[in-house]
C-alpha cells in the first residue's frame, strides 16, 4: 500500500475565501483538506501539492489531509477573514469615497497594507493608520473589527486597491 499523506508546516494564518496551495507528499488526486472538521473544496491535487479554497469559520482550527491511504498529522492554524467593501469604484477629482474593511481573527500587531494599484493618484486615510507614498498601513489592535477608509481622488477614473496582510506579523506565532 501507499504511505499516508504528509503535509509541510502550514502558515500560522490562512485567509478565508481564497485559494491556498499546500505542499506535501503522498497526496494524490483524491486528497481532501479538513479545516475545523469541515472538508474544503479541492481545486487541484497532485502527489506533492494541492490547492484548496478555504471556507472555514475564522479562528484557530485543526487542519489535516485525508487520502484513501490515511490521514496526515494535524496542525493548528488561524483562519482569518478580510473584506473590503467599497461604495463605488470610480472617483471624481477631489471626491471623497468611503470604504469599510471588516476583519475577523487577525492577530493583534499584524500590519494591514492598503496599496493604490491604479495609475491615478489617490489618498487613503484610516484613523490611526500611517500614510506612505502610495499606501496606508494600519496595525491591528483588536482581533476583530471594522475600519473606515476615506479615499480622496485627484484624477477622474477607476481605482484599484490591494489589501495585503503584512506577512511579518502573520507568520509569527504571537501568544
Amino acid at each position: 500500500g501507499l504511505a499516508r499523506p504528509v503535509i509541510e508546516p502550514l502558515p500560522a494564518n490562512l485567509p478565508k475565501g481564497e485559494a491556498v496551495t499546500i505542499s506535501g507528499q503522498n497526496l494524490g488526486a483524491d486528497a481532501k483538506l479538513s479545516c475545523g472538521n469541515q472538508f474544503q473544496e479541492t481545486l487541484s491535487a497532485s502527489d506533492k501539492e494541492m490547492t484548496v479554497f478555504t471556507d472555514a469559520k475564522p479562528g484557530e482550527q485543526p487542519v489535516y489531509v485525508t487520502t484513501p491511504n490515511g490521514v496526515s498529522e494535524s496542525q493548528t492554524v488561524n483562519i482569518y477573514s478580510l473584506d473590503f467593501a467599497l461604495s463605488k469604484n470610480s472617483i471624481k477629482p477631489r471626491e471623497n469615497v468611503q470604504a469599510m474593511v471588516h476583519y475577523e481573527s487577525i492577530p493583534v500587531g499584524t500590519k494591514l497594507i492598503f496599496t493604490n494599484k491604479s495609475p491615478e493618484t489617490i489618498t487613503m486615510t484610516i484613523p490611526g493608520g500611517q500614510n506612505a507614498a502610495n499606501e496606508c498601513i494600519y496595525t491591528v489592535s483588536e482581533q476583530n473589527g471594522s475600519l473606515p477608509v476615506n479615499i480622496t481622488g485627484i484624477l477622474r477614473g477607476n481605482f484599484k486597491i490591494a489589501l495585503d496582510c503584512g506577512q511579518s506579523a502573520l507568520s509569527e506565532n504571537v501568544p
